[in-house]
């Protein structure tokens, strides 16, 4: 998400840095001209009319915002416990053995999202166990419940998941669908 957020950026710099330069040689070719005819006139017109529907599809690729606001409204929401953030309280109850920790946030209808804690966990035998936890955000009136416990099935998906349909596949077929999803 953060490389979306990052090329987003990248492009609204791009597209305000051409639009600042093709204005500043517009603005140097007018003083240097007679005024404007009516064809000018209307050129100028779509091109602003252009540029309002340019703007207004920039908005709404900047939704993406809407999941960075939802993970930071937990993130440093007050933890359940009443000391520090959530992001740190989410930390501490993983522990130092904690393996792969990641935040990640689902869309769950027009301003509510799921954001999820999830990381695995090394125990003494080397034996690995997935835990997690969720919260449902409403950004609308910025709410945020309580945290859950991510069931095994929410974290390791259904039975229906992609994981869980190449996980009972034989190894030799499992081998050759991933040997074909590379080419």
């Amino acid at each position: 998400m953060k490389a979306f957020s990052n090329h987003l950026s990248c492009r609204i710099r791009f597209q305000n840095w051409v639009r600042a330069s093709g204005l500043a040689a517009l603005v140097g070719s007018c003083l240097s001209c007679t005024p404007q005819t009516e064809e000018e006139k209307a050129f100028f017109e779509r091109r602003a009319q252009e540029r309002e529907v340019l703007e207004s599809i920039t908005a709404d690729l900047q939704g993406s915002t809407r999941y960075a606001e939802a993970m930071d409204l937990v993130k440093k929401g007050k933890a359940p416990d009443g000391k520090g953030t959530v992001e740190d309280w989410a930390e501490k109850k993983a522990g130092n053995r904690a393996l792969f920790p990641r935040w990640a946030v689902l869309p769950k209808g027009a301003d509510k999202y799921e954001v999820r804690y999830e990381y695995t966990l090394m125990g003494e035998n080397y034996d690995l166990e997935r835990k997690g936890y969720a919260w449902t955000v409403n950004l609308m009136v910025k709410i945020i419940s309580p945290h859950r416990e991510l069931s095994d099935k929410e974290l390791h998906g259904g039975k229906d998941s992609r994981l869980s349909r190449i996980s009972r596949k034989q190894p030799a077929e499992r081998h050759k669908e991933e040997a074909f999803s590379l080419e």
